[in-house]
C-alpha cells in the first residue's frame, strides 16, 4: 500500500534546502532521500525517487502507440525508483528478461522556483534513455553508469507536470560497458557474472538554477606549494560580465575568500576560469586524518538571483617514486580489498545511504586502508563517504566484451564521464580502464598495445593527479603500478609466485598470460598483488591470514587487494557474507591489516608437546606514521584454556628498523612448558614512546 502513495503529495515534504530534504520528512516514503551529489550541491532541489508508473514493452509498441503522451494510460504497473527492475526493492516480481520498459511520474514545480531554470537530473540509467516532459521529447542519453541532465524549463506547464522515460537495455552487451553483469550471449567470464541491472538505478531529481550558472568545479590540490587551483566552468548565455565569489573553509575553521568579475566571451558562453588559493598550514587528507576543506561558490549576473554551489576537497598528493607509492610525500602500503557494489535486495543500488557508509566502515574496522570498486562506476555518495571516513579508492571502469571501435568509444565515454564527475574526491587515487584483458579480447597485439599506451596518455591528460593501472592483473603496457593476480591454495606455489614477482617479475606467467605484453618491459614500477584468495564460503577467511602474511614478508611488494570484502550471489569469496555480516574466524582481521605489521611466519604444526622447542621466524614490515625506526618487541605465551595465565614471556629489547621496508628478526625460540591445553603466543611492537604499533598472535595446542 505504501508504494502506491501518490508521489505528488510527498513532494510537499522534499522541496527546499539540501539539509531539509534530509531531515523534515516524517511520513514521506522516499528511498535514497539524501542529496545525490554532495560534492556539487545546490540548495533548491526536488527528489523524484519513489513509486513511478511502469510497464514492460516486450513488443516495442510504446513509441508507435505514444506511451509518452500526456494522456496515455499505458503504464499500469508500479516500480520503486531508483532500483533496477531486476531487484527485489523495485517491487517488480516478473522473472522474464525484458529489454525495454517505460516509467512515468508527475510533479509540481514550487512557486519559489519562478524565474529560474529547471533542470532534470538522472544519476544513472542502464542503458539507453529517452525522456519526455508533458509529451515533448526533452532528450536522450546512452550509457549505463554516467549522469545526465536536461533543461526542461520550456516544456513545463502550470500545475501538474509529467515525466516519461523509455529505457532500453539490450540482452547482448558485448559492445556495451557492463562489467560483471550477465549478457546474452554469455560473457567469456560468465562463471563470475552476476544479475543484470536495467533501468533507473540512481536518484532522479529536479534542480533550480539561474540562467547564468556554474557547470563544473575541478579542484586540484598542490600539497608541496600549500595551495589549491580551482577550475570553475560557468555558462552565461545572457550576460557578458558575472561576479564570482569563492569562500574556502579549512577543517579547523579558518576561512579565505576571493571575488572577481568574469568577462564572458560572446562567442563562447561556456568558459573555464582558474583561481589559485594559497592555504597556509594546510591540513592534509590521509586515511587516518581525512581532513576536508569546504567550498562555497556564488555566481551572480545582473538581474538574476545568484547560483550557489557547495563542494569540498582534500589536500592530498599521490605519486610514484621509484618502487614506492607516496601519499603526501611518504611511502604507503596499500592494504585493500575488492568490492563490486552489489546488494542482495537492491543489486547495483544500495538500499540506503547508510549501507554505502557501512561498507566503508566495515573495511576500516577490518584494518583496510583501501577498496577497489571492481568494474562498476559507483554512486557518487560512495566516494563521499570514503572522503569523510578516510578510505583510499581504486576505481575501475566497466568493460565490454569486444575490442571494436564502438566498444572502445563507449568505454572512453564512460571513463571520461567518471573522471569528470569524481575529480574532486581525495579518496580516489587510482583509475583503471581494463582488467585481465577483458574487453581487449585477451589479446596484446600491436594494435592493442598502442591503444593502451594512448589511453594511458589520455587519462593523464584528463587527470594528472592520480595513478593509472592500464590492464590490471597481466599483459601490462604503460602503467604506474605493476599489479598481478594469482589464486592458489598451495603454500609452496604461493611463496614461489611472490618471490618471483618480487625478484624476477618478467618471469611471472598466470593462466598463460605474461606479466607484461610481448615486447614490453617492466621498468621498476611499484609491485603489488591486486587479486588473491583461496577457500570458499564460511572457510574463506581462514587462509587470508597466511596468504597476506607472506605478501608482507616480501619487502619488494608495496600492497595487496584481497578478493573480496563480501560475498555476492553465488561468489562466496568474501570475508563477510552478502548481508555484510562477518564470517567467523579465530583471529582479528585488523591485526593483519596494520600499517606496521609483525609477521609470525610459522609453518609448523599447531599441535606441540611439552618440552618441544618452538622456532617462529619473525619479521616487521614498517609502513606506519610516524616512521618507525626504533621499536621494542616483547612476547608472551599464555594459556587460554580455563583461567588465562602467562606461561612464558620475553623481549627482543630495543631494535633498529628500516622504515618502509621489511626487517627480519632472529627467530623467536622457546621451549614449550609443562602444560596441556590451548595456548597463544602474542608478539607486540611498540614505538620508543610506548605506543602499540603492531601485534600478532599464534594459536598452539599443547598435548
Amino acid at each position: 500500500m505504501r508504494l502506491l502513495m501518490p508521489l505528488m503529495i510527498l513532494f510537499c515534504f522534499t522541496v527546499g534546502s539540501a539539509e531539509s530534504a534530509w531531515n523534515v520528512r516524517e511520513t514521506a516514503i522516499i528511498p535514497r532521500e539524501e542529496y545525490p551529489r554532495p560534492d556539487f550541491q545546490r540548495e533548491d532541489w526536488l527528489n523524484l525517487n519513489g513509486t513511478w508508473a511502469f510497464a514492460f514493452d516486450p513488443d516495442q509498441l510504446g513509441l508507435e502507440q505514444k506511451w509518452f503522451d500526456l494522456h496515455s494510460e499505458a503504464l499500469q504497473q508500479s516500480i520503486l525508483v531508483p532500483f533496477a527492475w531486476q531487484s527485489a526493492l523495485s517491487g517488480i516480481t516478473e522473472s522474464a528478461q525484458y529489454s525495454v520498459a517505460w516509467y512515468r511520474q508527475t510533479f509540481i514545480i514550487p512557486e519559489t522556483w519562478a524565474n529560474q531554470r529547471v533542470v532534470l537530473h538522472f544519476g544513472a540509467v542502464d542503458y539507453q534513455a529517452q525522456v519526455w516532459i508533458n509529451g515533448q521529447l526533452a532528450g536522450e542519453h546512452e550509457g549505463g553508469y554516467t549522469p545526465f541532465e536536461f533543461d526542461i524549463t520550456d516544456q513545463l506547464i502550470t500545475g501538474e507536470n509529467q515525466v516519461v522515460v523509455r529505457v532500453e537495455d539490450p540482452a547482448d552487451l558485448s559492445e556495451i560497458p557492463h562489467g560483471k553483469q550477465s549478457s546474452n550471449p554469455p560473457n567469456p567470464w560468465d562463471d563470475v557474472d552476476f544479475t543484470t541491472v536495467s533501468g533507473i538505478w540512481q536518484t532522479v531529481w529536479l534542480e533550480a538554477r539561474p540562467a547564468a550558472y556554474i557547470t563544473q568545479v575541478h579542484i586540484t590540490p598542490d600539497v608541496p606549494n600549500s595551495r589549491a587551483m580551482m577550475a570553475v566552468t560557468v555558462e552565461s548565455p545572457l550576460s557578458e560580465n558575472v561576479d564570482l565569489q569563492i569562500t574556502v573553509q579549512s577543517p579547523d575553521e579558518r576561512s579565505v575568500s576571493h571575488s572577481q568579475q568574469l568577462v564572458i566571451d560572446k562567442t563562447n558562453t561556456r568558459q573555464t576560469f582558474t583561481i589559485t588559493f594559497d592555504l597556509s598550514r594546510p591540513l592534509l587528507w590521509e586515511p587516518e586524518t581525512p581532513n576536508l576543506y569546504t567550498v562555497e561558490l556564488k555566481l551572480t549576473a545582473a538581474g538574476q538571483s545568484p547560483d550557489v554551489v557547495h563542494t569540498y576537497f582534500g589536500m592530498r598528493r599521490i605519486e610514484v617514486s621509484g618502487e614506492n607509492i607516496l601519499l603526501n610525500g611518504h611511502p604507503i602500503y596499500l592494504r585493500s580489498a575488492l568490492v563490486q557494489g552489489y546488494w542482495s535486495d537492491g543489486l547495483y543500488t544500495a538500499p540506503s545511504d547508510e549501507a554505502l557508509k557501512a561498507d566503508i566502515t566495515l573495511a576500516k574496522q577490518m584494518g583496510f586502508n583501501g577498496l577497489r570498486m571492481h568494474l562498476k562506476i559507483e554512486d557518487p555518495r560512495w566516494a563521499y563517504w570514503a572522503d569523510r571516513l578516510g578510505m583510499l579508492l581504486w576505481n575501475d571502469v566497466p568493460c565490454p566484451v569486444k575490442f571494436t571501435t564502438v566498444a572502445r568509444e563507449r568505454l572512453m565515454h564512460d571513463l571520461q564521464a567518471m573522471i569528470e564527475r569524481d575529480y574532486n574526491h581525495p579518496s580516489i587515487v587510482i583509475w583503471s580502464p581494463y582488467n585481465e584483458s577483458w574487453g581487449l579480447e585477451f589479446r596484446s597485439d600491436t594494435d592493442v598495445q598502442q591503444y593502451l599506451s594512448d589511453l594511458y596518455q589520455q587519462i593523464k591528460a584528463w587527470d594528472s593527479t592520480r595513478l593509472i593501472v592500464d590492464n590490471s592483473g597481466w599483459r601490462h603496457v604503460t602503467t604506474d603500478i605493476a599489479d598481478s593476480h594469482k589464486y592458489t591454495d598451495n603454500t609452496y606455489e604461493w611463496n614461489d609466485y611472490l618471490s618471483q614477482l618480487e625478484t624476477a617479475p618478467m618471469d611471472v606467467t598466470v593462466l598463460g598470460h605474461p606479466f607484461f605484453a610481448q615486447g614490453q618491459r617492466y621498468s621498476r614500477q611499484p609491485l603489488m598483488v591486486s587479486e588473491y584468495g583461496t577457500g570458499w564460503g564460511e572457510e574463506r577467511p581462514v587462509d587470508f591470514q597466511w596468504q597476506t602474511t607472506e605478501i608482507r614478508r616480501h619487502g619488494g611488494l608495496i600492497g595487496y587487494t584481497y578478493t573480496e570484502l563480501y560475498d555476492i550471489e553465488h561468489e562466496l569469496a568474501g570475508l563477510a557474507r552478502y548481508d555484510r555480516t562477518v564470517k567467523k574466524i579465530t583471529y582479528d582481521f585488523a591485526t593483519i591489516n596494520t600499517p606496521d605489521f609483525i609477521g609470525l611466519d610459522y609453518h609448523g604444526k599447531p599441535f606441540v608437546k611439552s618440552g618441544q622447542v618452538i622456532d617462529v621466524p619473525i619479521f616487521i614490515s614498517a609502513y606506519g606514521q610516524p616512521a618507525l625506526s626504533t621499536a621494542v618487541v616483547d612476547w608472551r605465551l599464555e594459556s587460554i584454556s580455563g583461567e588465562p595465565k602467562t606461561l612464558l614471556s620475553g623481549s627482543y629489547g630495543t631494535l633498529t628498523l628500516t622504515p618502509y621496508s621489511v626487517t627480519n628478526l632472529v627467530p623467536l625460540s622457546f621451549t614449550m612448558p609443562d602444560y596441556r591445553g590451548a595456548a597463544r603466543l602474542t608478539v607486540e611492537v611498540r614505538a620508543s614512546d610506548g605506543t602499540l604499533r603492531a601485534s600478532n598472535s599464534l594459536n598452539l595446542r599443547a598435548t
